[in-house]
C-alpha cells in the first residue's frame, strides 16, 4: 500500500501533467503556491487550534451545510470525518492553489503553507 505522501505526490504530478504549467499567459496568477514538503516534518500543525479555524474561513462557504461545494460530492468540510477521507484531494487543491477559486478571499501564504503542511501529516485530528 502506497503512503500518503507518495499518493498525493502521484495525484500532484498527474495534475500538473495534465494542465502544464505555464501561467505566464494567465491574466490573473492568484496566490504564490507553497513549497510541498517532502514528507512530515516535526509535530503536525493542530487540527482544534490551527487547521479547524482555518477550513471555516476558506472552505466552509462552499464546503459546509448550504454551501456550493457540498452537493452531490458530500464535501462538507464541517465534518471532520469527510476532510479526512478528502484530505488527498484537498491538498491537491490548496498546494495546487486551486482552492479556495481565484475569485474567493485567499488564504495568507503562510496559512495555505500551514494547511498543506497538516495535510502531508495525514490530516490528524490533532
Amino acid at each position: 500500500m502506497k503512503s500518503f505522501f507518495a499518493l498525493a505526490t502521484s495525484l500532484l504530478a498527474a495534475a500538473f501533467l495534465a494542465c502544464g504549467s505555464d501561467s505566464s499567459s494567465d491574466p490573473n496568477p492568484g496566490p504564490s503556491c507553497p513549497e510541498l514538503p517532502q514528507q512530515c516534518a516535526g509535530t503536525p500543525p493542530s487540527y482544534s487550534t490551527e487547521i479547524k479555524s482555518l477550513v471555516e474561513q476558506h472552505c466552509f462557504p462552499c464546503h459546509a451545510p448550504g454551501g456550493t461545494g457540498v452537493g452531490a460530492a458530500g464535501r462538507d468540510f464541517s465534518k471532520y470525518e469527510i476532510l479526512q477521507r478528502d484530505k488527498a484531494k484537498a491538498l491537491l487543491r490548496v498546494y495546487g492553489c486551486t482552492m479556495p477559486p481565484k475569485e474567493a478571499p485567499q488564504p495568507s501564504a503562510d496559512d495555505r503553507a500551514t494547511l498543506v503542511k497538516w495535510l502531508v501529516c495525514g490530516a490528524p485530528n490533532n
